[in-house]
């Protein structure tokens, strides 16, 4: 008798980290099969450690009979954010970690997992936004992190086409998007509020800004493309092609980055066995000219 495998219902997705106070932020994306629906956390290393720590209490005192997974342990010498390999080892644990998590069923009513699920109730916005205007709105847009270089902020912005079941990211600066939102208006007089620039200080100077900015891009995005008098509009149109078009060119840059990445470990590596080689060299060699001058002696 065959016994059919139930699909997990949560699944958990780490596509990429950032540094915060020296400190590396993962990105933890937990998706919710059956409602299309997701929630992104920001978490360092030590969060994590705490959230399990404080669902082993929880289970201990409801006495719950169930076996949590091994949570990722600390290097003994070292730090994991010391290299890129550390850190994508790191990001590879945790994903393992929490996809075994979601895997049990009689510990997702705890407070602690209510809090890390997406919410699939009726109220939820992003439910509602993804299932009850699914029919209007095709894209869905979530900006899961930005990413700061010199004075510029970077929006990473995941796109999923609820129609043909595909996603794509890409990322974007605010002014991009307000370009966009600029184009609109020679069309159509009625548009979602954009995210306004503050009228003293930069945005991009304080992370709470940053962050606010995030949120209000991405509420703007979806209620522009849930309004269907804009479906066929041209300057959407391309908007989504452009996305898809960045897309590839920041998947390209980050496989490139990746093979410099391990060519630089190479020339790292053939460089250290070359310095070794040579110190071996230097220290056998006292040994053989001694070796050479007994043999002479005799």
């Amino acid at each position: 008798m065959f016994l059919q495998q139930q699909k997990q219902e949560y699944t958990c997705r780490i596509p990429h980290h950032y540094f915060m106070n020296k400190k590396v932020v993962y990105v933890i994306i937990i998706i919710s099969q059956s409602y299309l629906t997701a929630k992104v956390h920001r978490l360092r290393y030590s969060q994590c450690e705490k959230f399990h720590a404080q669902l082993e209490k929880t289970i201990s005192q409801l006495r719950i009979i169930t076996g949590l997974p091994a949570f990722p342990g600390k290097k003994l010498f070292g730090s994991h954010n010391n290299t890129v390999e550390g850190i994508q080892r790191r990001k590879i644990e945790l994903k393992t970690y929490y996809n075994q998590l979601l895997q049990l069923d009689n510990i997702q009513a705890l407070p602690q997992m209510v809090n890390f699920l997406p919410d699939t109730s009726d109220e939820n916005e992003l439910s509602q936004l993804i299932l009850a205007q699914s029919a209007a709105q095709n894209f869905v847009f979530i900006i899961d992190s930005f990413k700061r270089h010199d004075d510029v902020v970077f929006y990473f912005i995941q796109v999923i086409d609820n129609k043909s079941k595909t996603k794509w990211r890409y990322k974007a600066r605010y002014s991009d998007l307000r370009d966009i939102h600029e184009a609109l208006k020679a069309c159509k007089t009625k548009l979602p509020e954009f995210p306004k620039r503050n009228i003293f200080g930069t945005t991009n100077d304080s992370l709470e800004e940053i962050e606010k900015r995030r949120k209000g891009l991405e509420q703007y995005l979806n209620d522009l493309f849930s309004d269907p008098e804009l479906c066929d509009n041209e300057v959407l149109v391309y908007f989504i092609q452009n996305s898809i078009r960045e897309s590839k060119k920041l998947q390209k840059y980050d496989e490139q980055k990746m093979i410099s990445q391990l060519k630089i470990k190479s020339t790292e590596n053939n460089f250290q066995k070359k310095v070794i080689n040579q110190s071996l060299k230097k220290s056998l060699y006292p040994i053989k000219q001694q070796s050479q001058e007994d043999e002479s002696s005799i």
